[in-house]
């Protein structure tokens, strides 16, 4: 999502190349160090990446219809924080309390 915020990549087979390119980057990057490299990694990065590219492409498109106060970065990356933390702390209570 920030990637794409920022680079306000319209299209998307360049999110795709962009991401791709990162993904394999990521695993050629962990061959050379010594660890594994997996293809399914690559995989699930380009469809966890597609997903932000598209959730970003539709807040776009919200955005457009929203008073200019809410279509500020501030307030966007204050909005993406908070659910960040939402997220994590669905995680701390639901997926990792029973390790506690």
């Amino acid at each position: 999502i920030f990637a794409s915020m920022y680079t306000k990549i319209e299209k998307p087979h360049h999110a795709l190349s962009l991401i791709l390119f990162a993904s394999i980057t990521v695993e050629v990057t962990q061959l050379l160090i010594g660890r594994v490299f997996d293809i399914d990694d690559i995989f699930l990065n380009i469809v966890g990446g597609m997903l932000g590219y598209f959730v970003y492409a539709i807040l776009n498109k919200i955005s457009e219809k929203l008073p200019k106060v809410f279509r500020s970065n501030i307030f966007l990356n204050i909005l993406s924080v908070m659910l960040l933390g939402i997220f994590l702390l669905y995680l701390w209570v639901v997926v990792f309390s029973e390790y506690i």
